[in-house]
């Protein structure tokens, strides 16, 4: 398994990994919102195998200035 920087290429694997682990799309739409706005800083994913497997993304906060806050952290569990 690799941790790396999420390309754009990568969004629509995120969105199905954000899903499947939170079984509805409300989070999805709050990460893909975030990136359409400008507001995430820098996103990550995990890799196993080619997969993207799991997401964390940090965003903008309005305050205090030059902070940012943790959206949701989304993984798959292959057990």
């Amino acid at each position: 398994m690799i941790i790396r920087d999420e390309t754009v290429d990568d969004r629509a694997a995120v969105r199905r990994v954000v899903i499947a682990a939170f079984e509805q799309p409300a989070e999805a739409d709050l990460v893909a919102a975030l990136q359409a706005s400008g507001d995430a800083e820098f996103s990550l994913i995990a890799e196993d195998d080619g997969d993207v497997v799991g997401h964390i993304l940090f965003s903008k906060l309005q305050s205090p200035n030059g902070c940012l806050g943790l959206t949701n952290v989304s993984g798959l569990l292959s057990l």
